[in-house]
């Protein structure tokens, strides 16, 4: 079969697919792409000169939902497509916007390698034209010479190409032409390579604005937009294969790291004994686990994941975020018990800025410790937190079958701890009645569910948790403690400890000291003082303990906000991809969550929200009258 029989061949397949309407992604001969994702009412086009391709022009083009990158040496080719593209989406829409992207060359006075053209009527569509040029005017953040100019010319592609499609079928078809020709401003004027990062920044700016531009177009010259009310609703609802394959090795790196378990000690409770024996005067000997992965192998399986491949600038920026933070966490396992894991600590989990210091010690000073002489509540042992948790999955499980996480009682483990789907328990727990509910909630409404519901979305990092998604997780889960009636004034005395023991050991404070600071100066009794600390200082100073109070704080002025409180059990989310997650969610890509904690159902549970919702901040909480 001929080259020109296997050109006409797929044309031929590409026009049935429009017309049904159905996602399309292709590769084309001579490196080019094709993606319709659906019915829209717009396309952007590049098209490139034979061993002169732009690969930055490409990737900006190829960020759209619908596209086209084509080599210029298939003239009767692109122009079969571009019209079959067209003419399918005019049967759904009354106007089509045809936006053509091209590279200025840099063979020009430098001064006019900072100038945008957009080449465009002078007679119509001027709001949609007015969106695309203030959307490029806001690079001028990033690069402050940059000018946007527009050109009111008929000829709207690059200089020598004929057109895409002829104007005079375009003004009979409802037909908007626009070219914008980019200056190299993301280039070395002397060596000629890339500003990679501020690369990422101008494709993230662009994205933004060929959206918000296509979706003014739509407002004002269709009629048949009911289906799009967001310009976020413009992206691809389709995952690229390269992001599916990049997401699921990060899992699988994730998941053989088992990052908190390494960083914790086994013999806590052994610990306490020795330290108790030497009246909490010597540091006590902590153990820890083995380290079962060879950190050097597991950073050059991280660094060979193809991420420059990825198309889609939103999972760009999530999947490369994720990979630095494990990065920094591979170097934390290695430098356990060294001065280094503190460091790279605050990379992750930040410090102790210094409202929240103020914060927690505002709290620790108004709130007093309970006294001695107050009733002792009944304490429920490891068996019994077992039975409870396990009648709270079962729940959870009536409302999906797929909800079945593990519970296992250890001895190597203190306290509680979730990782991955299990609830680990350790083998000592005593823990009192009042404070069941909520813990529950804690750990199987917050992070246990959230696993879960991540592990159904299409992106499987909401499972394992976005890079930071902590602050946002732990934040959840201590709120989830107050909406059930739970979060007691010496729980909050705990988070604040928290803060405080963080903030002593950054600023240089040891072992003995940080827990004496606690213990007799903000009167903790010497066992809450000691675990405490020892979360503090475990694996050589983790300041992750002080994100449960930033976390309450911040999410508590977000729902003020109107954040929905749903969208926050997708997955485990990070603070800064809340917008993320809402564009994915408009996109489609992403489902809402299939489970929703059990307090959601409790009338306590649903004021209390809405007290938040209405603006209530921290110190709030603790008035019992709310």
């Amino acid at each position: 079969m001929s080259k020109n029989q296997n050109t006409e061949d797929l044309l031929v397949n590409i026009s049935q697919k429009l017309v049904e309407g159905n996602y399309l992604r292709r590769n084309l001969p001579e490196g080019g792409k094709l993606l319709v994702d659906r019915h829209l009412p717009f396309l952007c086009v590049y098209r490139f000169n034979e061993n002169q391709k732009d690969e930055n022009i490409a990737m900006i083009v190829k960020g759209q939902a619908s596209h086209l990158v084509i080599s210029n040496s298939l003239r009767s080719y692109w122009r079969s497509l571009t019209k079959a593209i067209v003419h399918s989406r005019l049967d759904v829409f009354d106007a089509f916007l045809l936006l053509e992207i091209w590279p200025q060359p840099i063979d020009k006075p430098y001064e006019d390698l900072q100038q945008f053209k957009i080449f465009c009527p002078t007679d119509k569509a001027q709001s949609t034209i007015q969106v695309l040029k203030k959307g490029l005017e806001n690079l001028r953040v990033l690069l402050p010479e940059i000018e946007v100019v527009k050109v009111h010319s008929k000829l709207r592609g690059p200089v020598g190409l004929p057109p895409l499609i002829k104007l005079e079928t375009g003004k009979e078809l409802g037909l908007l032409v626009l070219g914008l020709e980019i200056p190299p401003v993301y280039l070395d004027p002397v060596l000629k390579v890339n500003y990679p990062l501020l690369l990422q920044k101008i494709r993230r700016s662009f994205n933004e604005t060929i959206k918000k531009t296509v979706f003014e177009f739509i407002q004002v010259q269709t009629s048949s937009h009911s289906d799009i009310s967001h310009y976020l609703m413009l992206g691809s609802r389709e995952l690229q294969p390269t992001v599916q394959f990049i997401d699921k090795k990060l899992v699988q790196i994730h998941e053989s790291l088992n990052f908190l378990m390494e960083v914790t000690p086994v013999n806590m409770d052994r610990a306490f004994l020795e330290f108790k024996k030497n009246n909490f005067e010597k540091k006590p000997r902590f153990n820890y686990r083995l380290i079962a992965t060879n950190p050097d192998l597991l950073k050059r399986e991280l660094y060979q994941i193809p991420m420059e491949q990825i198309e889609d600038v939103t999972f760009s920026f999530l999947l490369k975020e994720k990979r630095n933070e494990m990065d920094i966490q591979i170097s934390m396992i290695e430098a356990r018990n060294t001065k280094n894991f503190l460091y790279n600590s605050l990379r992750i989990y930040g410090g102790v800025e210094k409202s929240l210091y103020n914060i927690a010690s505002k709290l620790l000073s108004s709130l007093p410790p309970s006294e001695n002489g107050q009733l002792k509540p009944d304490y429920l042992d490891a068996n019994e937190f077992a039975e409870r948790s396990t009648r709270e999955i079962a729940f959870l499980h009536q409302k999906n079958t797929g909800f079945n996480p593990k519970i296992e009682i250890r001895k190597d483990t203190s306290g509680l701890m979730v990782s991955q789907n299990r609830l680990l328990i350790g083998a000592n727990l005593k823990i009192a009645e009042t404070r069941v509910e909520a813990l529950l909630q804690h750990e199987i409404g917050t992070h246990l569910l959230t696993h879960f519901n991540g592990s159904k979305q299409p992106l499987q990092l909401l499972m394992t948790g976005l890079a930071g998604y902590e602050e946002m997780q732990e934040g959840l889960a201590v709120l989830a403690e107050y909406l059930v009636g739970g979060l007691s004034k010496e729980r909050i005395r705990v988070l604040a400890a928290r803060v405080i023991g963080v903030h002593a050991m950054i600023e240089g404070a040891d072992f003995i000291e940080t827990f004496q600071l606690l213990h007799r100066k903000y009167h903790f009794d010497p066992f809450t003082a000691f675990q405490i600390t020892t979360r503090i200082f475990r694996g050589g100073g983790l300041t992750k303990d002080a994100v449960y109070l930033r976390g309450l704080v911040k999410l508590l002025e977000i729902l003020s906000r109107g954040i929905s409180f749903d969208h926050l059990f997708v997955g485990k989310v990070g603070f800064k991809q809340i917008h993320y997650v809402d564009e994915l969610l408009y996109r489609k890509v992403l489902t809402k969550p299939l489970v929703l904690p059990k307090y959601l159902m409790l009338n306590l549970a649903i004021k209390r929200l809405r007290f938040i919702q209405e603006g209530a901040v921290l110190f709030d909480l603790i008035n019992p009258k709310k």
